[in-house]
């Protein structure tokens, strides 16, 4: 949401070469071989209907996709043409069991009630769910709920996102354009440029809230706002919704403003009848240069690649030497999960503490029980299985000739291919090639 707190952490990113795809919000060219297979996230329009609430009318409908539309094409420009978000071409109308004045005296103007809704409506879940939900609440009162946006899950490319503005604002605030632009932002997984150095009331950015960028209707700004090299960088790690834009050659990171990180990004949502993300990732197997399991649980997948030393003991997880070549991290769910597959990322700087061999173990009673091994073949892997459930599982490493095991991030895969409790950040893309390979 606009008024939300960002988890802030630094990112140093080797970007390379993608294919083009077209930013007609229609059609898509196939992905780059070196692309994942995963769902594109798409932008929905939808209506949310309250209880005892009215329809929304043709000329809204209309509004809503024109205003989209044009949002689409700024992004084009933006993005110099290489990509631009793909756009649903039919409104959805959620009728919703809630009321109004639900909503007002709810937490966070009842927004993730009305996502939860949405989910149960659509039969999916927070990481299935492959939609940037652009949630207009028909209310013809007031500018209520206030316009907001963010991922669902937080981070960047982690799936779904929304962005929340009323019928009031739709029909009635000269700047809703430039709003919407700066909701998608939030949307899509971007901060606020204040996070970058930016006085928020004078910032060139799209993400500052500069009177300068405010639209007229559907009129544009004449000093529109833009995108930093630093958020362009993050779109680009968002390959749901920017898969033209992974692995960009042309997007660098500028010198960290000082004081500041290089990459921001906002915390998961809490979403009623939703699973938490509160995976607790633990070890036995020593901690070595200050690095932390924990700080595996949620953070992001850097690249093994140098040039130069890429360990990172503030994402990643240096084991202690072991006496007989085995390290282990034990992870417990908040509730029981199904997998059908792990992402192995391990070593770093494409030189050193590489894991030979992986095993997968989940609590069986009081023993835990093997579901998937193998040797692993290259830094970046798929652990692949059958399908599995559990609470508690136990992943073990067999080191190389140094003993000790460098973990880089941790990825899971569902039983319908979702990600489940993805990692905030990637800076590769997700594990796709089985590790026997």
């Amino acid at each position: 949401m606009r008024r939300a707190a960002v988890s802030v952490a630094a990112l140093v990113c080797a970007l390379g070469a993608a294919g083009a795809r077209g930013a007609d919000g229609t059609s898509a060219d196939t992905a780059p071989a070196e692309q994942p297979p995963l769902t594109r996230v798409t932008v929905l329009p939808v209506f949310a209907v309250p209880a005892g609430g009215r329809e929304p009318t043709a000329g809204e409908r209309s509004l809503l996709l024109a205003h989209l539309r044009l949002a689409q094409a700024r992004y084009a420009v933006l993005l110099g043409h290489r990509d631009s978000f793909l756009l649903e071409p039919v409104p959805l109308v959620h009728h919703s069991p809630r009321t109004l004045a639900f909503l007002r005296a709810a937490p966070e103007s009842g927004v993730p009630v009305l996502v939860a809704e949405l989910l149960a409506v659509q039969g999916v879940s927070r990481y299935s769910a492959r939609h940037v939900y652009v949630i207009v609440v028909i209310n013809d009162s007031d500018d209520f709920p206030v316009g907001g946006g963010r991922p669902l899950n937080g981070g960047l490319g982690t799936g779904a996102g929304l962005v929340v503005l009323s019928s009031f604002a739709l029909a009635r605030s000269p700047n809703v354009q430039s709003t919407l632009q700066h909701e998608l932002g939030h949307g899509f997984g971007l901060v606020h440029s204040d996070n970058y150095g930016e006085e928020m009331a004078t910032g060139r950015s799209l993400m500052s809230y500069n009177p300068a960028h405010h639209t007229s209707g559907l009129a544009p700004s004449a000093t529109p706002g833009v995108l930093l090299p630093v958020e362009l960088a993050a779109l680009a790690l968002n390959r749901r919704v920017f898969p033209a834009l992974a692995g960009e050659a042309t997007v660098a990171l500028p010198a960290a403003v000082p004081g500041r990180a290089d990459i921001a990004w906002l915390p998961p949502m809490a979403i009623p009848d939703q699973p938490s993300v509160a995976l607790a990732v633990t070890t036995r197997s020593g901690e070595e240069y200050e690095s932390a399991a924990f700080r595996l649980a949620h953070g992001r997948v850097r690249s093994s690649a140098g040039p130069g030393v890429t360990f990172d003991a503030g994402t990643m997880w240096q084991s202690s030497r072991s006496a007989d070549g085995w390290v282990a991290l034990d992870l417990a769910f908040p509730a029981p999960v199904t997998l059908t597959g792990v992402g192995i990322h391990t070593g770093h700087s494409g030189l050193y503490h590489q894991a030979q061999e992986v095993r997968l173990e989940v609590l069986d009673g009081a023993s835990y029980r093997v579901v998937a091994a193998g040797p692993i073949g290259e830094a970046d892997c798929l652990l692949e299985m059958a399908a599995a459930t559990g609470r508690t599982w136990r992943l073990s490493y067999r080191a190389g000739p140094s003993g000790m095991v460098t973990v880089r991030g941790l990825e899971f895969r569902g039983a319908a291919g979702e990600d489940i409790f993805p990692p905030m950040v990637r800076e590769v893309a997700p594990a796709r090639r089985p590790c026997g390979e």
